[in-house]
């Protein structure tokens, strides 16, 4: 009898191991979620903000969601950044950013951002709207944008971007705006989700 109430504390106690193991588990995941979004928040600024001159709160050892330009759901999910007028005149590393796998709002129009917009801002994948207008973006529009699903607003115009248009399922698009850039292709295949193509070059 005394043996198996010894068998049955014993289980109690490895239980109680378990779940305090699972819980500390858990928590370190989340610990080392958080810091992957820092690194990636903060190595997008540096390619953003050259000088870092504008983005000075985003700083390591503090709350993202206490940063400019960023929202946050829950608490710590970064959902939004939006950096609109800051003269930013770096340029957009869609490969950090997208290392944020809660955003679901980007706006960095009226800046200077300049280069390409890569491929890699597809990794984005639960992202709602992009709005990039009236920056220096220039090359072509990657294809991988056309792949994402959950994306319904994309404002590229006021750009440089050439070349031809990707094949966008209109179905999952509220709007695609491409206005004021040297975009070619069948644009009218598109309506009614694209209001507004290229046709006059994008202001000097």
């Amino acid at each position: 009898m005394a043996a198996r109430k010894i068998s049955h504390t014993h289980m109690k106690i490895t239980r109680a191991i378990f779940v305090l193991c699972l819980f500390q588990s858990v928590a370190n995941l989340c610990v080392a979620e958080d810091e992957i979004v820092i690194q990636a928040l903060l190595e997008s600024s540096k390619a953003m903000d050259t000088d870092q001159s504008v983005l000075t709160s985003w700083k390591e050892d503090t709350d993202p969601c206490e940063w400019t330009g960023i929202t946050c759901k829950d608490g710590s999910h970064v959902t939004h950044i939006v950096l609109e007028g800051l003269q930013l005149n770096g340029t957009l590393d869609s490969k950090a950013l997208c290392q944020v796998k809660t955003l679901r709002v980007l706006s960095l129009r009226d800046n200077g951002i300049r280069g390409v917009l890569s491929p890699d801002i597809s990794n984005c994948m639960n992202i709602v709207r992009i709005y990039l207008r009236n920056n220096q973006l220039s090359g072509s529009i990657p294809n991988e944008l056309s792949g994402m699903k959950r994306l319904q607003l994309l404002d590229l115009s006021n750009n440089y971007f050439t070349g031809r248009l990707p094949a966008f399922n209109c179905s999952n698009f509220i709007l695609i705006n491409v206005s004021g850039n040297f975009i070619s292709g069948n644009l009218s295949a598109m309506q009614p989700c694209i209001i507004e193509h290229m046709i006059s070059p994008p202001p000097s």
